[in-house]
Order: C-alpha cells, then sequence, then structure tokens
C-alpha cells in the first residue's frame, strides 16, 4: 500500500528554508523587546543562525531557479499526462 501524501512530503528544500513573514515580524518583535537571540530561537524552534540571518536582513535574497528551468525536463511528460 502506498502511503498518502502529506503536505511535508511536497515541500522543496527551498521551502524549508524559507520562513513566513508572519515569524519574521515576530523575530524582529521579540529582539526589540530584548530577547536573546537564543530566547529567539527557543521560543519559536528555529536555529539561532536562522534567528541571526533574518535580524540582520528581514528579506533575504535567494537563489532559486526559475520555474520555468524546473519544468523544462518534465514538459512533455505532464503533457502527455493532460491529454
Amino acid at each position: 500500500m502506498i502511503p498518502p501524501l502529506s503536505i511535508n512530503s511536497l515541500r522543496t528544500p527551498l521551502e524549508d528554508i524559507m520562513i513566513d513573514l508572519r515569524t519574521i515580524f515576530e523575530i524582529h518583535r521579540m529582539a526589540n523587546e530584548g530577547s536573546s537571540v537564543r530566547k529567539i530561537a527557543e521560543n519559536l524552534q528555529l536555529s539561532r543562525k536562522t534567528v541571526k540571518k533574518y535580524l540582520k536582513d528581514p528579506n533575504p535574497k535567494t537563489n532559486s531557479i526559475p520555474l520555468k528551468m524546473k519544468l523544462n525536463d518534465c514538459l512533455k511528460l505532464i503533457t502527455v499526462y493532460l491529454l
């Protein structure tokens, strides 16, 4: 029997790296209240490295591959399934 797909099984590595805007806001709110990086990381269940990264730059740039390039390899297969 094939196990059902879950949202986590459909995530890409990039999604595991990125966090949502609410979390970024919460990082900055807690830092402004005087919380340490360690305490912020513990409360939000993030690594200290991630907290430092978003305190330094709330909008870090990512080296993502454009979606078009990702789909080019599978385009024929997708077309066959859709027809």
